[in-house]
């Protein structure tokens, strides 16, 4: 009988709550909620991964990601392999993350330049722009589409002039608007200063046709989500749609979120195909926990170190270094385990 790869595995529950509620598309969140995967292999070395599905973006629900990862989890134990087509985004990313530290000696040393997140020109935020430390960042990421076009443009402006010019915006719409309002904003902004617009509308159709209209260039989001969910194999992706896109001038980047494009082989394929093309590759979190948003850096870090990660959404949590993502082959502190709840334990037999 073939030993298994891994001696034991514990799934663990984490709750944490946020500095200030967090307003989704449906629902508003005042706490985070996922599990962090261990694996132990056969020379006592332990890796992590994390499955944190987020409500309103991901397709698997909490309760849908646990129970596929405990069958996953012990598949993974036991054979070295899962089929990371049958598994929902989050799963596919805890377990691709086992692999992905199995694989490594120790992980990068260096910072992923971060592109600050804003949620808008709220007078914490604002207050945050004023009181800045430090070297100021290539660029901040400001969310939008949640008001009136008015305070959006208003927002823009006020920390476009709290900020050095050379610093540019990043701005999310989150498919907020129809195609008359993204146009609308996008002719009352300096377009100079916005780097692009991720996912202004619902339908991908109307990107182009906002660039044309008004010069914005534009991400992909969601609309990379949409695609991958639908894999067959994770080395061919479908960029049926998104050739289409590309044949039109504007579309300027491609945003990676491996807990919603469904894990580390799907978005590696991504940014190879968006390097193809001469796009920016930026990896992005998920609101996941900070062992989840290391993982996410040293992928961002390993694919261009100079690019600007989106991952600052860990300045919503109230402990934003709870979980820190440990050395290779090294333990999570007992005391940090010891407080969250096992959800599921598997131990191969000898």
């Amino acid at each position: 009988m073939k030993q298994a790869l891994f001696q034991s595995c514990h799934i663990y529950r984490y709750r944490q709550p946020l500095r200030k509620s967090l307003p989704l598309k449906t629902v508003t969140l005042t706490e985070r909620e996922g599990f962090i995967l261990e694996m132990v292999d056969q020379a006592g070395l332990v890796h992590y991964g994390e499955a944190s599905p987020l409500t309103d973006f991901s397709q698997e629900t909490l309760s849908e990601a646990l129970m596929q990862l405990k069958h996953a989890a012990e598949l993974y134990c036991t054979r070295g392999t899962v089929d990371q087509n049958l598994m929902f985004p989050s799963v596919a990313f805890a377990i691709e993350s086992i692999r992905f530290s199995a694989g490594k000696k120790k992980w990068c040393r260096q910072k992923a330049p971060s592109a600050p997140l804003l949620m808008g020109a709220d007078e914490s935020s604002l207050e945050r722009l004023d009181h800045w430390q430090g070297d100021w960042p290539r660029e901040f990421k400001l969310k939008v589409g949640r008001n009136a076009i008015k305070q959006d443009v208003e927002a823009v402006k006020k920390i476009l002039e709290r900020i050095p010019e050379q610093i540019n915006l990043r701005l999310d719409a989150n498919q907020r608007w129809s195609l008359d309002e993204a146009i609308d904003f996008s002719m009352q902004v300096p377009i100079n200063r916005i780097s692009y617009i991720e996912e202004p509308t619902g339908d991908c159709g109307d990107f182009p046709q906002l660039f044309q209209a008004t010069g914005m260039g534009y991400a992909l989001d969601e609309t990379l989500q949409a695609c991958a969910v639908n894999l067959k194999r994770p080395e061919m992706v479908p960029f049926n749609v998104v050739d289409g896109l590309k044949a039109v001038d504007g579309l300027k980047a491609v945003v990676l979120k491996p807990t919603l494009v469904g894990g580390i082989a799907k978005c590696q394929s991504l940014a190879a195909w968006a390097r193809e093309s001469e796009l920016r590759t930026v990896f992005s979190s998920s609101f996941e926990s900070a062992l989840g948003v290391g993982i996410i850096e040293q992928l961002s870090l390993e694919c261009d170190p100079l690019e600007s990660a989106g991952l600052d959404t860990l300045s919503a949590f109230r402990s934003p270094e709870f979980c820190l993502l440990p050395d290779i082959g090294k333990p999570l502190p007992f005391d940090l385990t010891h407080n969250m709840e096992i959800v599921w334990s598997y131990h191969s037999a000898l």
